[in-house]
């Protein structure tokens, strides 16, 4: 075989490996491929320079030329060793430790410089002669056998060795996707084998060596195609599951959406009719009062003393039911916010005014440093403050200190104002305390037992909070916590957040679970008995 036809088979692997080279690269540049993948990148780029050598040693004819392509297959195949080692436990997955990695790296990196050195000075002397291989004459640069040259062939041939090995064990332990890389791994190892005893007889040119890396890369390339095809068609079934899975979610979706739909129109229904019946109990007995004192006032033998009596319970009673009815439209009545900068303590100026004129009763404004103001409606948060203070003073029917505290809090990482309104009033036990924020709950005769619901609902709307604080016998203190900005993000004691505040607030309030619970049929009762 002539040497052009060698030098060019050779060049046209050099371009091979090159291909391989930048594809590797710019596939671990995009970060899509596991470590193997730039390993093998190595690899190839280190057989493009054995093979370019061994291209150029191919067609030297003198023998400087040809001592400078044998440093170059020389330093190339340590690196190769090295990258193939490294390529096939990481392909395999092999437990290695990093620090046998450096000092793999390491060794190999000096003997790189070792073979080098001693093929361009220093080296016995060369010369060019043909010798016989597998029914061919080849054309072949032989120098005088070294004991360095022959422990670096050792070393490399135990290297190409171990890395078969590693994918020998991959193959035995079920892996069958490697067994074209064992198949080029065993063609190498005897390529490898064959070149070594050729170097101990003093043939310094890799004859074999290219050939059986040739088959190596294949026989990786052919395993590697083989993996991405397993795991393409392992995808299209669990693509294909996936969309039936999809479609089975999308049909419960919709089954699960018709379903909630019902319900909520059944829990409007339901609290309609727990509504109904809560205004039904709270509106009858003042119509009672008042049917019976309008049929007192139709005797004709009635003193003029008891019509005035008579008289004043019906003006109690209609103002009762006016009070009840003003309330009930208040807490139903959609909360919307209209945010404008509010000065908190102009604000509780005003709601203390309600204590105007009440016996031994004496009021405070507590503000440690100025607060500045907050965002929020003036209207509403009035109302709030108005409701409150009102509930104080029904608590201190004997007189006390009501006081309103404004201070700088902060909830939840969340910058805002409290305002704490404080009495020392009769206060509140656990259980009313529990309680006092729902609706129709009231321990007053003359209450509707929704002024704190609907102080509830205002600072919600806010984004804000409202804490009671109380004990029986030691006063009460309601605290409402008022973001310093719009756009909070806290959660209230039930767990909710702002954005379900706000779509809260636009919608009928729920009744209070004891309600439901008072509500509910008891053992015996049918629907009609109710």
């Amino acid at each position: 075989m002539s040497p052009e036809a060698i030098a060019g088979f050779l060049s046209a692997w050099v371009l091979a490996y090159a291909i391989m080279a930048a594809y590797c690269f710019s596939a671990s540049a995009r970060g899509a491929v596991p470590i193997d993948t730039l390993v093998f990148g190595l690899l190839a780029t280190s057989l493009a320079a054995l093979n370019g050598g061994a291209a150029a040693l191919a067609v030297a004819v003198d023998p400087d030329r040809a001592r400078f392509a044998l440093a170059v297959t020389s330093a190339s195949r340590v690196a190769a060793a090295a990258f193939l080692l490294h390529f096939a436990l990481a392909y395999t997955g092999a437990a290695w430790p990093r620090r046998a990695l450096f000092a793999l790296y390491a060794a190999l990196g000096g003997l790189v410089v070792l073979a080098a050195g001693a093929e361009v000075g220093g080296a016995p002397a060369i010369r060019h002669h043909d010798v016989r291989v597998a029914m061919t004459t080849v054309s072949v640069w032989s120098r005088q056998p070294t004991f360095g040259a022959i422990l670096l062939d050792a070393l490399l041939g135990a290297t190409v060795l171990g890395g078969m090995a590693a994918l020998g064990r991959a193959l035995l332990a079920g892996r069958r996707e490697v067994l074209p890389a064992v198949i080029g791994a065993v063609a190498l190892a005897a390529c490898a084998l064959h070149d070594a005893a050729l170097s101990a007889r003093g043939v310094g040119t890799p004859v074999l060596l290219p050939l059986g890396y040739a088959a190596f890369s294949v026989g990786v390339v052919v395993a590697m195609l083989g993996s991405y095809a397993a795991l393409r068609r392992h995808l299209e079934r669990r693509t294909r599951d996936l969309k039936r899975r999809s479609r089975d979610l999308g049909r419960s979706y919709e089954e699960l959406k018709t379903a909630q739909a019902q319900l909520v129109h059944r829990q409007q229904l339901a609290a309609i009719g727990e509504l109904s019946a809560v205004i039904a109990h709270e509106v009858r007995n003042p119509l009672a009062i008042i049917t019976t004192a309008a049929a007192t006032l139709r005797r004709d033998a009635i003193r003029p003393d008891e019509r005035g009596v008579l008289l004043g319970i019906l003006d109690e009673e209609v103002s009762r039911l006016n009070r009840l009815v003003g309330d009930l439209l208040v807490y139903a009545r959609p909360v919307n916010v209209e945010r404008q900068p509010v000065g908190l303590r102009e604000i509780a100026e005003r709601a203390l005014a309600l204590a105007g004129g009440r016996a031994h009763v004496t009021t405070a404004i507590v503000e440690v440093e100025p607060v500045g103001p907050v965002p929020g409606d003036p209207n509403l948060l009035r109302q709030a403050l108005d409701n409150l203070v009102a509930n104080a003073l029904q608590a201190m029917p004997d007189g006390g200190v009501l006081s309103i505290a404004l201070r700088h809090a902060e909830v939840d990482g969340r910058p805002g104002v409290e305002v704490a309104v404080e009495d020392t009033g009769e206060g509140m036990s656990t259980a009313v305390r529990g309680r006092a924020g729902d609706p129709f709950f009231t321990t007053r005769p003359s209450g509707t037992g929704l002024g704190l619901a609907i102080v509830g609902r205002i600072v919600r709307a806010h984004g804000g909070r409202l804490r009671i604080e109380s004990a029986a016998g030691e006063g009460t203190s309601a605290r409402v916590f008022l973001p310093a900005s719009a756009d909070g993000g806290a959660a209230d004691d039930d767990g909710e957040g702002p954005a379900s505040w706000a779509k809260a607030a636009s919608a009928p309030p729920p009744l209070q679970v004891e309600l439901r619970e008072a509500l509910a049929p008891r053992g015996g009762e049918t629907e009609g008995d109710r």
